[in-house]
Formats: structure tokens, sequence, C-alpha cells
């Protein structure tokens, strides 16, 4: 999935950075700033995440951070943003959000809970990213700042939140910054979360339009199948995968099935903006969130049905990428009545 700047561009502009200084610091990337600001210059997410860094170490604030975040509305993601302003409440609008959030070039993982007396989006690292302690909180700022901003957007008003929930992962400089904001924070949680008050779930939205929502939505899956569709050759490589979860699944053993070289699988996978890593890391979690969700089987049995052979490898990777372990993932689930989180409402 390829990326505008357009996020990067609200944090430069958010700190006021010259063209002089964001030169600097593209340098290293062979850009300047002309072509930076080009909406039509598209970047893979590895180079989005590598000058956000660049930027934000430079920038030093996490309530810079924020307030970048902050400056987004609804309009600003083109058409996936008007048909989430088109659905008649906050509930439906979520649950269209979790469908095509692949069109608003996502840099932070999102699950929504709907659980009765326990509702709110959760962020979590995307495959990759679990790892980078330094980017992950600034990332978790940017987000918070942003979601804040576009529900009250959407539904007219700011008094939706009852808490902010930070998991280990987040830094005392997050938790500082949205106390300052007047937000409720309970620290050492489980999760990265956004916990709605119970009303919330409900609240109708300002811009609703059943036709509006209705010819959005069609344009929003036309645009969904085009991107999903340019991946032909990581889609043969996941289904490869998919088909071989159980097995030790190296670069050596794929190419094989796919009738390659190795180097040339590496290659076509670049071609992607994709590595090899990256793509079975995201396969494993997804067929592992199915499984503790959908089966009863028990947690070394899920490690061993998406290739790992040692069950504590596979709970210290499930917990580097989502915040809790997979007994945990799992007791959450059930809490919420269901398989709810992370694939979304149904």
């Amino acid at each position: 999935m390829k990326h505008t700047s357009a996020k990067l561009l609200a944090l430069v502009d958010e700190a006021g950075l010259s063209d002089g200084t964001l030169r600097q610091l593209l340098s290293p990337f062979g850009i300047g700033p002309d072509e930076f600001r080009n909406v039509d210059r598209l970047f893979a997410l590895d180079e989005i995440l590598a000058i956000f860094r660049v930027i934000v170490a430079h920038v030093a604030s996490a309530d810079t951070v924020f307030r970048a975040g902050q400056r987004f509305r609804f309009t600003d993601f083109g058409i996936f943003g008007l048909a989430v302003m088109s659905q008649p409440d906050l509930r439906l609008a979520l649950r269209f959000t979790m469908r095509y959030r692949p069109l608003s070039s996502p840099m932070i993982g999102l699950d929504v809970h709907d659980a009765e007396g326990d509702s709110g989006l959760v962020f979590y690292p995307l495959p990759g990213t679990a790892e980078d302690h330094d980017i992950y909180p600034r990332l978790l700022d940017f987000n918070i700042g942003m979601f804040l901003s576009l529900i009250s957007d959407a539904i007219g008003r700011d008094d939706f939140t009852s808490a902010v929930q930070l998991s280990a992962r987040a830094d005392k400089l997050s938790q500082d910054l949205l106390r300052d904001k007047g937000l409720h924070v309970i620290p050492d949680a489980r999760r990265d979360a956004i916990v709605l008050k119970p009303w919330a779930m409900n609240a109708p939205l300002r811009h609703k339009s059943t036709v509006g929502a209705a010819l959005a939505r069609k344009l929003c899956g036309d645009a969904l199948a085009s991107v999903r569709n340019a991946s032909k050759f990581s889609a043969e490589v996941q289904a490869v995968m998919i088909a071989n979860i159980e097995k030790p699944l190296t670069t050596a053993f794929v190419a094989r099935r796919l009738g390659m070289g190795e180097r040339s699988l590496r290659r076509r996978l670049s071609e992607e903006n994709l590595s090899f890593r990256l793509l079975k890391q995201s396969v494993q979690s997804d067929i592992a969130r199915r499984y503790l969700g959908e089966t009863r089987m028990t947690i070394a049995d899920v490690a061993l049905a998406v290739g790992y052979s040692d069950v504590a490898n596979f709970r210290r990777a499930f917990r580097a990428l989502h915040g809790v372990t997979p007994q945990e993932y799992r007791e959450d689930l059930r809490a919420g009545g269901g398989d709810n989180w992370p694939n979304g409402l149904k």
C-alpha cells in the first residue's frame, strides 16, 4: 500500500519547519521539499515511518505531534472521509472505517471494541514496528489527536471520551500530554485505547446521508478492489503462506513453491515495497487472531498452527505486536461478547 505525505505535512506545518530545515531533514532520502509536498508522489510505509522518525526527532515535542493529528477532518481523506461522514451514526461510521481503512494510508494499527460498557478505539503497532520503541509513542500521540478530532467533527461534540488507556508501550510524555489536554488517563493498561462513553456509539453524525453513503460506499469498494488487485505477486506469496502456515515459512520454501529463486522472490516483493518478514508476520498474526477468536484451540496449538515451534516465542511475538498475550486477547474477545475485536464490527 502506497502513502502520500499528507500526514507528515501536517506535522511539518504544525512545527513551522522552513523549507531549508525540511530540505536538510529530507536529504538522506534523496528528495526535496517540493517533491515531498507533491500530492502525486507516493511513498512506501517504511519510507513514511523513516521520515516521520527524523521529523519527530527534530521537533522533539509530543504536543506538536498531537496537535498535528488534530488538524485532520474527514474531508481531508477524500471520498473515504465523505463516505464515513455520510453514515447514520458513529457505530456504523467506525464499521465503515475498519472495512475500508487501507484507503486512509494508516501508519498504526486500529481495532474497534464495541462491548456493552466498554467501547472504543484500540491502537497497536503495525507488523514490523512493534520493536521500534521510539517511534510508536509519537505515532500514538498523532493518531489519538487525529481520532479525537475526527469523532468530534463527525458528531459535533467533544465530550464523548470516558478515558484514554495507555499500555507500557506508551511513554510518560504521552501520559503527561493527554492529562494536560484534560483527558482521564489510565496508565499501565493492557492496551492503548480511546474509551468512549456509553452513548457515543449511537451518536448521530451531523452530515448523515443515505444516498451519499450508498454512492460513497460503492466508490470506496471500487478503490479498495483496485488497491488489492495491484499487489498480485504479494497475493500469490500470501496464498502460499496461508496454505502452508503450519510449516517453517522460509524464503527458500516459499520461493520453491512459486518456482523461482530466493533473490527473485525478495526483488518482486521489494517492487511492491514489501519484505518477506513483514508479510509473513502479517499473515501469521491474522490467522492467529482468527484461531483465538473463533476456535477453542489451546494457545500451544494456535502457536503450532501458525508455524511457531516454541509457544514462548509465539507469546513474545504476539505481545510485541498487539500489546497483550494471546490468552489476554482471547479473554478480551470473550468479554466483548464475540469476535468483534479486532476484526471490526459485524
